[in-house]
């Protein structure tokens, strides 16, 4: 209950009821034409419906449901490709540039798989715009990887990339000159169809090794299924952004 009632409390979730109200009262005081009121209650209810964690994760779904968890690992891996996701700034808690959480669970699964196969891993990423020109997120990644127990001489960083094509490009002059074959990609589920078509188009097929898919469980408890909040519409966003992105990379010919 205390979760419910937390989610109906939002600012956000008010904000749409704000709006739903306003737009009633308009249309009922006839302030407004009904054909112009149309586009209003369409969007508004686009809007909720956006909001909605279910229709996230469905969203979400059409990104992730074709890359599920690998489950079959090859016998031999001769090195594990980990795309960079981000960086937290340095900020008055923080004096160093951090993971991002999505860089992190990126880490965390890869640090899984080299226990496993104890191979190179090669790591993806430049430094970035909002962040410490300093400091870039292979070699921010090689120190959450080296805290997880990878060894730093099992470690390639990359680190002049500042998007996925040229994460592509540059891990791909890595895996020439090492003769690495059989390739692990990480990153993120719903960021993987638009790396391994990156991979594919250089002419280097890599094993998709997908993490932290957000599909997973698309029915959980009330507040984090119907509830409109803003979690909701930052998966919707994101998914919008991700198709965007695929089809501008295949308007470039990158994919």
């Amino acid at each position: 209950m205390y979760s419910i009632l937390k989610a109906t409390v939002q600012p956000y979730l008010a904000l749409l009821m704000l709006q739903a109200v306003v737009l009633a009262w308009v249309m009922r005081r006839k302030l407004a034409p009904k054909r112009a009121t149309y586009p209003l209650v369409g969007s508004l209810v686009l809007l909720f419906a956006m909001s909605m964690p279910v229709v996230g994760r469905l969203m979400m779904a059409t990104l992730e449901w074709s890359h599920p968890p690998l489950t079959e690992m090859p016998e031999q891996v001769d090195a594990i490709i980990v795309l960079g996701g981000g960086l937290s700034p340095p900020n008055d808690y923080q004096t160093h540039a951090q993971v991002s959480s999505s860089s992190y669970s990126r880490c965390l699964y890869a640090a899984s798989l080299y226990k496993s196969h104890k191979c190179p891993l090669i790591l993806c990423g430049g430094a970035t715009e909002a962040e410490d020109s300093r400091a870039t997120e292979a070699g921010v990644m090689a120190d959450a990887l080296a805290f997880l127990g990878v060894a730093r001489d099992d470690m390639i960083l990359e680190s002049t990339s500042k998007s996925t094509r040229e994460n592509a490009v540059q891990a791909v002059s890595v895996m020439k000159k090492r003769h690495f074959e059989t390739v692990l990609l990480v990153t993120h589920a719903r960021h993987m169809n638009r790396a391994e078509r990156c991979f594919t188009k250089l002419g280097h097929q890599t094993i998709a090794a997908p993490c932290g898919a957000e599909s997973a469980d698309l029915i959980r408890e009330l507040d984090e299924t119907w509830i409109p909040q803003v979690d909701g519409m930052s998966a919707s966003s994101w998914v919008v952004k991700e198709w965007m992105a695929l089809l501008y990379y295949r308007i470039r010919g990158w994919n």
